[in-house]
């Protein structure tokens, strides 16, 4: 080890070396961006359904069967909410909304959805949703809803 200058100096070269770093640092703004549309999905053995909730506007709904069966609630309810963005759409890219909000009581699909990764059985489902929410240029949070 070297003399207790030596040590003294390097970490005071160090020292100013972060505080110039610092100093250069640009801060960038970070927008808290507000959800713009609410979608609300639900699915059951036979059907599946949704709202969208726009502030201001009427709540739109849709309630369909299934064109086949779905077999675990899990898929049914990610399912149901590739089905509500398929739906509701038009009427997002109409209004120009980009921001926003899924609620679903299925717990699974929430998290999976959030962390972006999936089991085996979902993870092309939720690959799926997740391009094209990206293609849509949507940011959206997904929120569980007991």
């Amino acid at each position: 080890m070297g003399q207790p200058n030596q040590v003294i100096k390097k970490s005071t070269d160090r020292g100013g070396w972060w505080m110039t770093q610092i100093k250069n640092n640009k801060p960038r703004n970070i927008e808290a961006h507000k959800t713009q549309a609410t979608i609300t999905t639900d699915a059951s053995l036979g059907r599946w359904g949704a709202t969208l909730q726009i502030p201001g506007e009427t709540i739109q709904r849709v309630s369909k069967p299934w064109k086949a069966k779905i077999p675990t609630s899990n898929r049914r309810g990610t399912t149901a909410i590739l089905l509500a963005l398929n739906y509701f759409q038009p009427i997002l890219q109409h209004n120009h909304l980009r921001y926003l909000k899924v609620k679903t009581d299925n717990t699974i699909a929430c998290y999976n959805l959030t962390k972006g990764k999936a089991k085996v059985g979902l993870r092309r489902l939720i690959d799926q949703i997740l391009l094209y929410i990206e293609e849509q240029q949507w940011e959206v949070k997904f929120k569980h809803i007991p």
